[in-house]
């Protein structure tokens, strides 16, 4: 395997388990050594990092004060549910 750039980025945390979420993308670099191809590694990663973190930004739950029950309560009337759909 060759040599790679590792872009990470810290999406928050996921509401359901509380475990951290980090978006992760390599970028190779195609000839190591090679100050023409670390550069354009580098630009490259620069766009993938702009992209993740656009990503992350989509990922991020609203804050909200209202209780699961209020939410539900405005929820559950614009989603008809068919008697036979199990919850």
């Amino acid at each position: 395997m060759g040599a790679l750039l590792q872009v990470r980025v810290s999406a928050g945390t996921d509401p359901a388990t509380g475990e951290r979420i980090v978006l992760t993308e390599s970028v190779p670099i195609e000839n190591p050594g090679s100050a023409r191809s670390e550069r354009a590694a580098e630009r490259k990663a620069d766009k993938v990092l702009t992209r993740l973190q656009a990503e992350a930004d989509s990922l991020k739950v609203a804050r909200t004060k209202s209780t699961l029950c209020t939410l539900l309560d405005k929820w559950l009337p614009q989603h008809e549910l068919d008697e036979t759909t199990r919850m």
